[in-house]
């Protein structure tokens, strides 16, 4: 979220528990969703960095370059 405006994160927070509650969910039952909201968030962060530094690089051709792009740019196995 670093590179997001203010508006952009307040926007994004406010998507993201309208998914958990509405206008009559108690305080203590926003503070549990909230908690539960971005333990989610969380591990969805996770479960994307897992994907992507476990991605297996196929390479289309034998040329050397794409050979040398794909081990500069992506984590080969």
């Amino acid at each position: 979220m670093a590179d997001m405006s203010t508006t952009q994160r307040g926007e994004s927070m406010n998507s993201l528990m309208k998914g958990y509650m509405d206008a009559t969910t108690s305080l203590t039952n926003f503070l549990k969703e909230f908690e539960s909201a971005l333990e989610q968030r969380k591990e969805d962060a996770n479960l994307v960095k897992f994907c992507e530094d476990n991605k297996v690089v196929l390479l289309l051709t034998a040329s050397p370059y794409e050979k040398q792009a794909s081990e500069l740019l992506t984590k080969m196995r």
